[in-house]
């Protein structure tokens, strides 16, 4: 790079900033299962701390899961849930190994019938940005998902996403769910029971800012979750609630 203070790289070292999935086999055609190919990239980039790239294409996959390391992900192309995700299209981390400090940009089509295309366990510090998800069907007994955010999800970042649920479920769907842990031995804190009470393991201090969220019935929903900021947010057409506050919700700002 020219610039003061530049210094000399090779262009291998370079080049593995960024990893496209293309260079572990995806074909992206929408038909082929890209999944092995995926996860080969995703588990690779975890273990240098680079990018997985997904240039434009459709790439078709059972699920995938991100492991700590990771820098983020960055998607021209689509990911396409085959419909058959035991938990999410794409898990963040576990409980024991929560991913942090990677960002994302993701589009996913959730039209094959995976309902939650977003699943993390105790995510922090990340960024979701500028993402588009759609396609989400219905279901009569099962609620669907852009985020489900499991766990103290602490310090992350949504902003300027566009998530389309399903326009006339005759179940639940949720555009962004931050539900912290309550913990044991706690009073249930909410639905208008008179007890009022603190999560044990709140999530804390995530940002919703400038995203469109467009149908299903909750576009943020903020469980055990506390200090969080929800400000200027387009939400449209919800059938239950555009801002959802329960369960030990406590000491959130919801603005413009």
């Amino acid at each position: 790079q020219s610039g003061t203070g530049a210094v000399t790289r090779n262009a291998q070292d370079k080049m593995r900033e960024s990893v496209s999935v293309k260079d572990f086999g995806a074909v992206g055609d929408g038909v082929t299962d890209d999944t092995a190919a995926i996860q080969a990239a995703l588990t690779h980039c975890s273990s240098i701390g680079a990018t997985v790239y997904f240039p434009n294409g459709t790439y078709s996959v059972t699920s995938l899961t991100a492991t700590n390391g990771l820098a983020g992900i960055f998607c021209d192309g689509v990911i396409k849930g085959r419909g058959t995700a035991s938990v999410a299209t794409l898990v963040l981390g576990s409980p024991s190994n929560p991913v942090q400090k990677a960002v994302f940009t993701l589009k996913m089509d959730q039209s094959a019938g995976d309902l939650r295309a977003v699943q993390g366990y105790d995510t922090s510090n990340c960024a979701f940005t500028n993402g588009l998800f759609y396609g989400f069907i219905n279901s009569a007994t099962l609620n669907h998902y852009a985020f489900w955010m499991e766990g103290s999800c602490i310090g992350n970042v949504w902003s300027g996403n566009r998530i389309d649920l399903y326009d006339t479920p005759t179940q639940r769907g949720f555009g962004i769910a931050l539900y912290g842990t309550v913990g044991t031995g706690l009073p249930y804190g909410g639905f208008f029971s008179g007890t009022v009470s603190r999560a044990q393991y709140p999530a804390v201090g995530n940002t919703f800012t400038g995203n469109v969220i467009q149908y299903g019935s909750y576009a943020i929903s903020l469980q055990a979750s506390e200090y969080n900021t929800v400000t200027s947010n387009y939400c449209y057409k919800q059938n239950h609630r555009s801002v959802y506050l329960a369960n030990a919700a406590w000491g959130n700002a919801i603005t413009g």
